[in-house]
């Protein structure tokens, strides 16, 4: 089942960032048993070849590949979705007309103005049937909206009533620094703000999401009520190991 599908059947869904540039990885994931990955077009340097090539790899397992752009700008999302992402993550939003802005880029009429064109991997290379190509990436394409500062996590409500929003990303250490506290997920007012974030979503029944990196985290988003989970990363989870490895062969 699609992530989209489960979340719209309020099932919590798990996924990774992926950094390295491998198909295998995707592959990896999926056979470990996470919903989905998200390819990290903002930290790190996948080329638009790559990203096409790791999601080619995710649709030939099922596996919902999406992939956070490096800018909500125009060519970076289309890029992204011609390849044939599952969906997109939009970061550095700033404000609702930016948000709205972002996702009128991803869809098409009578939902958006996404640039029209069918020679690309989504539409089959012009293959697919048009009418139906653009009615089924209208309703597939899971769109999530990054709250990361201070100015989005006021305008959370107007996000939500967004029809073509799927999910709202919480960035916690982003967020952090936007209160003044880099790296301190724990302070309260960020947490405060959190809380406001996955409240808000719950009540217009959205879903939440957000960024976790340990077992407390996990367990403590959970109960809050986030169900698009991205755990860590595939260096984060890599390093986590080399290091423990490391430990254990050293003898320390």
């Amino acid at each position: 089942m699609r992530i989209k599908e489960k979340l719209k059947k309020c099932q919590t869904v798990f996924g990774t960032f992926v950094k390295i540039n491998s198909p295998a990885v995707i592959e990896i994931l999926n056979w470990a048993g996470f919903d989905f990955a998200v390819i990290d077009g903002e930290h790190s340097p996948f080329s638009p070849v790559d990203i096409e090539n790791i999601i080619r790899t995710g649709m030939a397992a099922s596996f919902d590949v999406i992939v956070r752009v490096s800018s909500p700008q125009e060519e970076h999302i289309l890029h992204a979705l011609d390849s044939g992402a599952a969906g997109v993550q939009l970061p550095g939003l700033t404000s609702i007309e930016e948000v709205k802005q972002a996702v009128d880029i991803a869809k098409y009429f009578p939902d958006g103005s996404r640039g029209l064109s069918f020679v690309h991997r989504a539409a089959r290379y012009g293959f697919a049937d048009k009418k139906s190509y653009m009615k089924t990436a209208n309703e597939e394409t899971l769109i999530a909206v990054h709250i990361e500062n201070r100015n989005m996590v006021n305008q959370v409500e107007k996000v939500c009533d967004l029809p073509s929003v799927d999910v709202v990303f919480v960035g916690p250490v982003d967020l952090s620094q936007s209160f003044g506290k880099p790296g301190n997920t724990q302070d309260d007012a960020v947490r405060a703000a959190i809380e406001k974030i996955v409240k808000t979503c719950n009540l217009k029944h959205k879903a939440a999401g957000i960024y976790v990196a340990s077992a407390d985290e996990l367990s403590y988003y959970r109960k809050m009520g986030f169900r698009y989970i991205v755990w860590s990363s595939d260096i984060g989870m890599f390093v986590k190991s080399v290091k423990e490895a490391a430990q254990l062969l050293s003898g320390k």
